[in-house]
């Protein structure tokens, strides 16, 4: 294959490895309960790392609150999220191994939801574990939106990344949060205690591409400075 043509395959294949940074979600609150290893009042903060391949699972609601909701829920769904983390969480975030996780962001004209969980079926859990050494089976960040704060929907289910990316910013309490409460529920010993926080931000954000990307784009450097290097000698 010519130089020329062989630079043009590279730029095809490493233009989207670039452009598809992932999307994080940041959920900053307080606790309002002391349970399980938090304390009321407490400063808490969760984040959320969608994956960034294309997420176009799920299906567009219509009617008089219109909206998206992609979809994680089994083992045959993309991978919705590649990580979680919280103030007080251990572990290491799962994917869906055999239906046990309960996946999915719901975003709606006047509210966003996001849900992490694990959904009574299976043993999994989400890998994730509480201040008190307690398994985390659900992870609820949700809230009400002063209307029009999110793109109205239109059309067929867009990809998560693309659509979030559109929407980067920091959104407060007051101002476009009207009220929401996050959730989060652990399991010791067979017995569910569930926590609630007050939200005060939620933070959009773009972060940069995965370490795994990062290789393929070396990779593909690589094979451009050989090419050249072979063009070089040939004129």
């Amino acid at each position: 294959m010519p130089f020329k043509q062989r630079l043009a395959v590279i730029a095809f294949i490493a233009l989207p490895l670039l452009a598809r940074a992932q999307v994080v979600f940041t959920f900053n609150g307080t606790m309002n309960t002391t349970a399980v290893g938090y304390t009321a009042g407490q400063a808490v903060t969760f984040g959320v790392t969608l994956n960034s391949a294309p997420m176009t699972t799920g299906f567009l609601v219509t009617g008089t609150n219109p909206g998206y909701i992609w979809r994680g829920d089994v083992p045959s769904d993309p991978i919705l999220f590649t990580n979680v983390t919280g103030t007080g969480l251990g572990g290491t975030w799962l994917t869906p191994t055999d239906g046990s996780q309960y996946s999915e962001i719901q975003a709606f004209n006047n509210s966003l939801s996001i849900y992490a969980s694990f959904d009574g079926v299976g043993s999994i859990y989400t890998g994730l574990t509480g201040p008190n050494g307690g398994v985390v089976k659900q992870l609820n960040l949700g809230f009400n939106l002063v209307m029009g704060t999110l793109t109205a929907p239109s059309g067929s289910l867009p990809d998560a990344n693309t659509y979030f990316a559109g929407l980067l910013g920091t959104y407060t309490a007051g101002s476009q949060i009207t009220s929401g409460v996050f959730s989060l529920t652990t399991r010791i010993s067979n017995v569910d205690t569930t926590l609630y926080m007050t939200v005060q931000s939620l933070t959009i954000s773009s972060a940069i591409p995965e370490p795994s990307t990062y290789a393929i784009l070396f990779g593909l450097g690589a094979l451009g400075l050989v090419g050249f290097r072979r063009y070089r000698r040939s004129v």
